[in-house]
């Protein structure tokens, strides 16, 4: 059986922080023979991370990923 997760990672933040909807952090996982339902991805799973972030938003927690997306778009 073929297994598809997908998981809000900013979800794990104080919804507080984040102030526009246009801001996301999507982890999509796929993965062969699930064991027990609700199995975490295995270590042999296929993971995509769809990052949408805002620039000059200082309280966004995608902050520190833009910065890094940035200085890497450089080298």
């Amino acid at each position: 059986m073929h297994v598809h997760a997908k998981y809000d990672v900013l979800q794990h933040y104080d919804p507080l922080m984040r102030v526009s909807s246009e801001e996301l952090m999507m982890l999509e996982c796929s993965w062969n023979k699930a064991a027990t339902l609700l199995q975490p991805p295995t270590a042999d799973a296929t993971c995509n991370l769809t990052i949408q972030i805002l620039p000059g938003n200082d309280r966004s927690p995608t902050r520190c990923i833009y910065k890094e997306l940035s200085i890497l778009k450089v080298i």
